[in-house]
């Protein structure tokens, strides 16, 4: 814990101090830029902590790693006291061809598990920052939506930490996101029938809400994800780049909608978040554990 947080003290400060600014600047659609170019360099920093902090995690690990291999030396019949022999025997119980299988299914199971990890990562950003972007089409009552906004924020964020415990990652972040999609459909079915762009206070606050979930799930687990292997700093490094690619996007389409707005523009952000959403909520949790 004490690992994540150091080394993705950068990239946290910048998604939660940059608003402010950008905010204070009165530039907000140029946020979510600030966001993709300042982050990415900060997440390739985090690596470079020194190692001391993650080799103290790996000798902790292996530590126990060694104390299960002993339990289960000792429930076989074998020696606690030198483990080679049962090791050993573990390593021929396969053959070669079962081996090879094995590693074959493993790496397809991890392409299969990073792909995953960069789509979630890159709705939740993308989703989170258009719903944001709205805020920039309210005329007379811009800082009362944004301060809504805000206040969805936070409350999503204190709501994660209590259903968190209660539901997995996978789960709340699924229901999250199908739920963000379908009252953003909720807002153009109120605003495909008016004239002008009118946006509804309450699919607002709704829509908010969700969306600040399903981002605060991806971005604490990526922030709080230890690097004490290859495989989560892989992890973390795909998320925080399919989060900033996400970000990305939502502020070049936000450029597009000030040319031509259109409501239709909900059901193009909506129909792929709801089908990841509830593809993601299917997939069972030993095929893909976020």
């Amino acid at each position: 814990m004490m690992y994540a947080l150091s080394g993705h003290l950068g990239w946290g400060a910048s998604h939660f101090i940059l608003p402010l600014v950008t905010w204070m600047a009165n530039d907000w659609l140029q946020y979510s830029e600030i966001i993709s170019c300042v982050s990415i360099p900060l997440i390739v920093l985090s690596f470079c902590i020194p190692e001391s902090i993650e080799i103290t995690a790996a000798k902790g690990l292996r530590a126990k790693s060694q104390k299960l291999i002993r339990i289960a030396a000792w429930r076989n019949g074998y020696s606690t006291d030198d483990l080679e022999e049962f090791t050993h025997a573990l390593c021929h119980q396969k053959n070669q061809e079962e081996i090879k299988e094995v590693r074959k299914t493993a790496n397809m199971k991890r392409a299969f598990e990073l792909a995953l990890l960069s789509l979630v990562g890159f709705s939740a950003a993308f989703l989170y920052f258009t719903c944001i972007g709205l805020s920039d089409w309210i005329k007379r009552d811009r800082g009362g939506f944004f301060a809504l906004a805000g206040t969805t924020e936070i409350a999503a964020a204190i709501l994660c930490l209590f259903f968190v415990c209660l539901l997995s990652n996978k789960t709340l972040w699924s229901v999250s996101t199908v739920m963000a999609s379908v009252f953003l459909l909720v807002l153009y079915a109120k605003t495909s029938h008016i004239d002008y762009f009118h946006i509804s206070t309450g699919a607002f606050v709704v829509t908010m809400f969700f969306a600040s979930t399903s981002f605060t799930i991806v971005l604490m687990r990526t922030l709080f994800q230890p690097l004490t292997s290859a495989s989560s700093k892989w992890n973390t490094f795909i998320s925080g780049f399919a989060i900033c690619c996400g970000a990305l996007v939502a502020s070049l389409t936000d450029l597009q909608k000030f040319d031509a707005w259109s409501p239709k523009f909900y059901v193009v952000y909506a129909i792929p978040n709801l089908t990841l959403g509830a593809t993601i909520g299917i997939i069972p949790e030993r095929y893909f554990k976020f």
